[in-house]
């Protein structure tokens, strides 16, 4: 689906690790107070053998010293064969970087949701957690997160694209992806006006054609000129077909037709 692309969620993560700290967060898991985030190599030494890497390595760290490294997976359907996966990212991460290590399994598919939220078996005795992550524990930024980082802000666009406040938050996304290079920027206005309604794409755009905004790059000047013009074409279409309406109801009128 448009509204969570595989690529595109891991390059959200990619170039804004610092959500996975929100997110963490979001789900009260312990995190070292002060806590930065830095992509790190996602195919582990331990395992390059058998050529198994996973979708995103951030390592979190309290100073200098290695705290967290969390295995970023964007799962969209249920496979099994992430039972045995999933438990090999996190102890391979954790003898890498020596520390403690989670792997966090992002998803709009409640089926996925359901099975993230069951232990994997190791063996008697043993048994291993990942951290589930649907649309409703994506956390929704700030106007100052937002503008601090973009990526948060289009990843709470997407995820939240069917709730009741998805156009404010789509607005704030593509406000904030202008401060962005115009390749990121285009993918993600793209990505986030097609994962709305028809209705909110709508009520979106004609926001964005009354709102006294500043953009920061050609292309969302460009893209913006571009929505007043579609707007102004959409407007002229209604006001043509509102007139042949009113026309039609003044002719059945005149003929004692009743319309309600």
């Amino acid at each position: 689906m448009p509204s969570f692309d595989h690529e595109l969620i891991v390059e959200l993560f990619r170039r804004a690790p610092e959500g996975v700290i929100r997110i963490l967060g979001a789900l009260a898991v312990p995190l070292p107070e002060g806590a930065t985030a830095s992509i790190v190599d996602r195919a582990f030494s331990e395992v390059s053998l058998s050529e198994i890497h996973a979708d995103l390595v951030v390592l979190l760290r309290a100073g200098e010293v290695a705290a967290l490294v969390v295995i970023v997976e964007v799962q969209r359907v249920v496979d099994a064969d992430k039972d045995y996966t999933w438990p090999l990212y996190a102890v391979a991460a954790r003898r890498e970087h020596r520390c403690d290590a989670v792997v966090l399994v992002v998803t709009e598919e409640p089926a996925v949701l359901r099975r993230a939220e069951r232990a994997i078996p190791l063996g008697p005795g043993n048994a291993f957690r990942v951290f589930g992550v649907g649309p409703a524990e994506v956390p929704v930024p700030t106007p100052e997160e937002a503008r601090r980082w973009p990526e948060l802000a289009v990843l709470a666009a997407l995820t939240h694209a069917r709730s009741r406040d998805a156009v404010d938050l789509a607005f704030t996304a593509l406000v904030a992806a202008t401060s962005l290079d115009d390749e990121h920027a285009r993918l993600y206005w793209n990505r986030i006006l097609d994962a709305l309604s028809e209705p909110d794409r709508i009520t979106l755009e004609i926001r964005m054609n009354t709102s006294k905004i500043e953009y920061m790059s050609e292309f969302a000047r460009g893209y913006f000129e571009a929505g007043e013009a579609k707007g102004e074409a959409r407007g002229e279409a209604r006001g043509e077909a509102r007139g042949k309406g009113l026309a039609i109801i003044a002719v059945l009128e005149a003929r004692g037709l009743p319309v309600s």
